[in-house]
């Protein structure tokens, strides 16, 4: 089944409810970077920029030293984070633009974004797959590759994406294609930029090969009429949320918003509060 194409999920029963899970999740996330998560900024014009995506965006978090407490003082409690609000952790867009059809059992769309080349992506990747099998019956969950099409190793990657999954093949092969892209890339020689594995047609008809696949489907489905309508509408979609990071998750495409200083636990807190609000509202339109 198209990864795109959404499932059902079960609601969430036991003692924990969705907040604990979110809360295990983001746990789980923690454990598993071991690292301060940073976002991947989309690329520069040069087709060659972040192509690794392990970049951190300006203003990351201060890690000074700190002037010790006096003597018998007793340390601050940490100030509670603030709301989650619009222009600080989501973007609120003008207009809605969904990425599959209206569903009235399922009302609430949550899209996840994310690039091969993205070392957190592939770092809170199991996290996100948890999150996703724990949410309500009334949301389709949808996870695609992002774009940017000034750079031609992003575009390849997502339509790779859309080839792997009409073979039916992106599921079972996920990791081992973050492996491909981030643990086999090299650098260009005349740049010194970094290099994303599978960044052409070839190096992915390969790997295809390599897994079972004949080259002689693989090119089918790459020049498929059902990628390219696939690849175009998801296009679409990113542009319309206009974001500048991965990972990165859209609501009802209504609100877009990337992780952010706040880590993995925030992220799953904005899209939490986001499909609240999005419940509210179709409940007060009585849909």
């Amino acid at each position: 089944m198209p990864s795109d194409t959404s499932q059902k999920r079960s609601p969430v029963r036991g003692p924990l409810g969705l907040a604990g899970v979110v809360a295990a999740v983001a746990a789980m996330a923690a454990l598993l970077a071991l690292v301060i998560l940073r976002p991947s900024p989309l690329p520069a014009d040069d087709p060659q920029a972040q192509a690794r995506g392990e970049t951190a965006q300006p203003g990351a978090q201060d890690h000074g030293s700190h002037a010790p407490a006096a003597p018998g003082a007793m340390p601050a409690s940490p100030a509670p984070p603030p709301p989650i609000s619009a222009g600080d952790d989501y973007k609120a867009l003008p207009t809605q633009i969904l990425l599959t059809p209206d569903d009235p059992a399922r009302p609430i769309e949550l899209v996840y974004i994310f690039w091969y080349g993205c070392g957190t992506c592939r770092r809170i990747d199991p996290a996100v797959e948890q999150y996703s099998l724990s949410l309500p019956h009334d949301v389709r969950f949808v996870r695609i590759p992002a774009m940017f099409e000034r750079n031609a190793t992003w575009m390849n990657h997502a339509r790779f994406f859309y080839v792997m999954d009409q073979l039916g093949r992106e599921k079972d092969l996920h990791g081992a294609i973050f492996a491909e892209v981030q643990d086999r890339g090299g650098s260009d020689p005349s740049s010194g930029h970094a290099l994303a594995g599978l960044a052409d047609f070839d190096s992915m008809a390969r790997f295809a090969e390599r897994n079972g696949i004949a080259r002689s489907d693989f090119e089918a489905a790459w020049n498929s009429p059902e990628t390219e309508a696939r690849f175009r509408h998801a296009l679409d979609y990113i542009n319309h949320l206009d974001l500048d990071a991965v990972p990165a998750m859209g609501v009802n495409g209504r609100y877009g918003f990337a992780i952010a200083q706040g880590g993995v636990g925030r992220f799953f807190e904005t899209a939490q509060k986001l499909m609240a609000d999005e419940r509210a509202r179709l409940a007060a339109k009585g849909e």
